[in-house]
């Protein structure tokens, strides 16, 4: 019994420190309900560290594509928006369905697939996207849909300048002529 226990206690600690996603441990910050403003610090895999307008560092992980997609480097600004998301807890488990209570009190229940019933269980707090994905608060990477890349612009000033142009040249329509015998046939 004691080499059971100890088995198990071993493949916990392995386990634990293999995948620490299994163990809950994730560089996510919050996801922003309304939209915040920031300047990029790094992009490091799937992982975007961002330093906010007010000087706090945030962590995101984010759609392995995005950075390139966005061009996103140290420097690149930022908006970052998730009042498409909506946040929840789980209150209900079935074998496909899921039941979600958002924080604003509405109840709803969402279709699941296979996997994502191993790893979402009563309790959890999750994000369920505008498609009806659902995915525990903190593994939700940002997609396109939240991240915009903000360029810095200046207006210039309004140049007047005159452009000379020609009179459009008025072409005749052509005309329809009949032919002057008859005309040949197949048979």
């Amino acid at each position: 019994m004691k080499l059971l226990t100890r088995t198990a206690l071993a493949l916990v600690i392995a386990m634990g420190t293999c995948f620490p996603a299994l163990a809950g441990s994730s560089a996510n910050s919050t996801i922003p309900g309304n939209e915040i403003s920031g300047e990029v610090e790094s992009v490091e895999g799937t992982t975007l560290t961002v330093k906010t307008a007010d000087g706090s560092t945030q962590h995101y992980l984010v759609d392995p594509a995005l950075p390139s997609a966005l061009g996103l480097e140290a420097g690149s600004k930022i908006s970052i928006s998730g009042k498409d998301l909506r946040r929840g807890v789980i209150t209900g488990v079935d074998d496909n369905t899921i039941k979600v209570k958002h924080d604003n009190g509405d109840v709803m229940t969402y279709i699941i697939n296979r996997e994502s019933r191993t790893y979402l269980s009563y309790g959890d707090r999750v994000i369920v996207n505008a498609r009806g994905d659902v995915v525990r608060e903190d593994w939700y990477k940002l997609t396109a849909n939240e991240v915009a890349r903000v360029y810095d612009y200046s207006i210039a000033t309004r140049i007047t300048q005159s452009v000379a142009t020609t009179p459009p040249v008025v072409t005749p329509a052509p005309t329809y002529t009949p032919p002057a015998g008859p005309v040949p046939a197949m048979w």
